[in-house]
């Protein structure tokens, strides 16, 4: 996803990120059979995980939570109002692909 596709649409962004976490998983499954001969799965899980790290703590959470670990639906309703969140949430989105097209 390139900087003009990541000041897209909400939707845009959820499905960029989407994309990100599914293939994510599939790398995390795939190494946990077996490390050989895997270079790109290990950096591309490097890769997200520098990502998250370049976030602050909101953004880290809103991404887990939205994301990457899906336990607790509208976490967020006593913390934020619906437009709050869904403005910090997009603007997680944004930072975090923003970040993650900068790893290389």
């Amino acid at each position: 996803m390139n900087n003009a596709q990541n000041s897209g649409s909400f939707n845009e962004l959820k499905s960029g990120l989407e994309s990100i976490a599914d293939k994510y998983f599939k790398c995390l499954k795939s190494l946990s059979k077996s490390t050989v001969g895997k270079p790109n799965t290990i950096l591309y899980i490097k890769r997200v995980k520098e990502a998250y790290s370049k976030l602050d703590s909101l953004e880290q959470k809103i991404i887990n939570n939205e994301f990457f670990f899906q336990d607790y639906p509208d976490w967020w309703r006593k913390t934020y109002s619906k437009t709050t969140f869904y403005r910090l949430k997009k603007q997680s989105m944004k930072d975090f692909l923003e970040a993650f097209e900068r790893v290389k």
